[in-house]
């Protein structure tokens, strides 16, 4: 998964690459559903890269619901 290569196989995330913890209750731009599928289709900040062009519309919302049940 390409979530890998910046915030670890864990979720615990890299402070040398500005990848925050995927594994806590911080959620920097907030936790929300539609927060989280626009972070991971567009990217952030130009630090976090879009992922809309690698990963379809399913996709996206497969890890969203990853990502908010904590697994």
């Amino acid at each position: 998964m390409f979530c890998i290569a910046c915030h670890g196989p864990t979720g615990d995330g890299n402070q040398l690459l500005g990848a925050p913890r995927l594994n806590d209750d911080i959620w920097l731009y907030g936790d929300d559903i539609d927060t989280i599928k626009a972070s991971i289709a567009n990217g952030r900040n130009g630090q976090m890269p879009a992922f809309n062009e690698l990963l379809d519309d399913v996709q996206i919302k497969l890890l969203t619901a990853m990502l908010i049940s904590g697994q």
